[in-house]
């Protein structure tokens, strides 16, 4: 795709992915790679080191990731057109009034961005970025869980917010995941994660995953649920079809934005 119909998030998640899979790339392979000017590249990688998410290097960049895995600000710039489609897409489901939660991630924090018509919501989130972003919309109500605070992902996770999921039952559960395999079901990649939406899972009327292509048919390290769980599934449409095939095959919709 070329740099004049790429949005420039879209160019950074492009380059950001390419210098994950790979030790470092030069400006022009980066060039090549994403279809737009060198210096349109030089600017990108500008704003990615302003992030901390590269580091420059004479020619070229590489990607700047810690040992404890990607921060949020990384995480927002893969994919990010997709999770801006998927985030409307959710966010047409939810009514006024609606009873919902919310695991952290970056692709339902999207949702909350097309929620500004909504009126007297109620959320429950374990994430505190997305807490935020809900306290501003009209009238709603936002209950979040305690539970020790992940530096990377903001999620507040652990035996403090266990106990408080129980206590609450809601309409509508908006799920990101690591993993969705038609065969090994929900997964991420932290277990104190995992812990937590498995509850949420259980306290939901309804289970609606968003995640975007690259998330499906994969298997990280910690199990939330089985495939099955899931109502719906929110992704786009560089899914493969085989793998939507399997999925809607156990009864699960899927929504292709």
């Amino acid at each position: 795709m070329g740099g004049s119909t790429m949005l420039p998030t879209g160019r950074r998640s492009a380059i950001l992915d390419y210098l994950l899979q790979h030790e470092g790339a030069s400006v022009s392979t980066l060039s090549t790679v994403v279809g737009c000017s060198e210096a349109c590249i030089r600017r990108d990688l500008r704003k990615l080191e302003e992030d901390q998410l590269i580091r420059r290097v004479h020619g070229g960049a590489s990607a700047n990731v810690p040992p404890t895995g990607l921060p949020v600000a990384a995480k927002m710039e893969r994919q990010a057109e997709e999770k801006q489609r998927i985030g409307r897409a959710a966010a047409a489901l939810v009514e006024d009034g609606d009873v919902i939660c919310f695991s952290g991630g970056t692709t339902t924090r999207a949702i909350g961005k097309f929620l500004n018509d909504r009126r007297g919501l109620t959320a429950v989130t374990n994430a505190l970025n997305i807490a935020v972003d809900l306290s501003s919309l009209p009238g709603a109500r936002v209950l979040v869980t305690g539970g020790e605070l992940h530096p990377k992902s903001l999620e507040l996770a652990g035996p403090l917010a266990e106990r408080v999921l129980p206590g609450v039952y809601v309409r509508k559960l908006f799920l990101g995941v690591d993993g969705f395999s038609a065969t090994h079901g929900l997964s991420t990649h932290w277990e104190v994660e995992a812990a937590v939406n498995r509850l949420m899972v259980e306290r939901a009327e309804r289970v609606i995953v968003v995640a975007d292509h690259t998330k499906l048919n994969r298997v990280a390290f910690a199990h939330i649920a089985p495939a099955e769980r899931a109502n719906m599934l929110v992704t786009d449409t560089g899914a493969d079809p085989a793998t939507v095939q399997q999925i809607r095959a156990l009864g699960i919709e899927v929504i292709l934005v």
